[in-house]
């Protein structure tokens, strides 16, 4: 194994090797993300479904969760701070994605230019070989493919450990939305309620004076019962005037036959 090994790189062109190189560079990077991510995600992963538990019992934003970091700095609630808080833990939790992406996509096609380059050589030194075409070739080529085949599988891995992580920060995203949510809505519970007692509060002033205004209103605009009102007290104080009259004729012809 280590023969054959020595033997290609004997064998093998300095572009061929070069290529092989920067593809063994990739996969160790890769590894290495992807190791330090999975286990950074899963921390954070568990702490935000902890926070989320904390959450549901006590309608309030738990410290193990990623935006109360955020919401202490600033002591009146604000949305948007959670906004910013969402946005801040996307960029956290998918930083080093990118670069998965990048090797994911252009591994195939840096082996595949190792390939190209060592199957010109190949037919460049086609015409010095006194060997059989075939058997410069089929040597050539073989080694050729190397680079191709390198190529393709450091992408599989780039590929794979991009879909996980990017499972796992979608996760972590949508526990920070349903904790976001829990606030807000614990907000506009305590917004209903205090609204609510201030409204009480003002109902019997707001109904005493809404008594004053109708009739306030009804001597206004009913002229009718005005008149009305006043005819009866002219009537009244005519009654009044004439039993005076009345009891003041019946007393005269008394006095007069005392005088006589």
């Amino acid at each position: 194994m280590i023969d054959m090994f020595l033997n290609f790189l004997e064998e093998s062109s300095s572009i061929t090797l070069l290529v092989i190189g920067l593809l063994g560079f990739y996969f160790i990077a890769i590894n290495w993300i992807f190791i330090y991510k999975l286990f950074s995600l899963n921390t954070w992963h568990l702490n935000e479904e902890k926070a989320l538990k904390s959450g549901l019992q006590t309608q309030e934003v738990s410290q193990y969760s990623y935006l109360h970091r955020f919401l202490k700095l600033k002591p009146v609630f604000d949305e948007k701070v959670l906004e910013l808080a969402k946005n801040a833990s996307k960029k956290d939790s998918t930083r080093g994605l990118s670069f998965l992406s990048i090797v994911a996509s252009t591994s195939p096609f840096i082996g595949l230019f190792g390939t190209v380059v060592s199957i010109l050589e190949t037919f460049k030194n086609l015409g010095d070989s006194e060997l059989g075409a075939i058997a410069v070739i089929a040597q050539g080529v073989s080694e050729a493919l190397i680079a191709t085949a390198v190529g393709i599988f450091v992408a599989t891995f780039a590929y794979t450990y991009h879909a996980i992580l990017k499972r796992k920060a979608y996760e972590i995203f949508e526990l920070l939305n349903m904790q976001s949510n829990i606030a807000v809505m614990q907000k506009n519970i305590g917004n209903r309620t205090a609204s609510s007692s201030t409204t009480s509060n003002q109902a019997p002033h707001q109904q005493t004076q809404n008594t004053n205004t109708t009739t306030h209103n009804q001597a206004v605009h009913n002229p009718e019962n005005t008149h009305l009102h006043n005819f009866q007290q002219a009537n009244n104080h005519h009654s009044i005037n004439m039993s005076n009259n009345n009891l003041n004729n019946n007393e005269q012809p008394h006095i007069k036959e005392e005088g006589f």
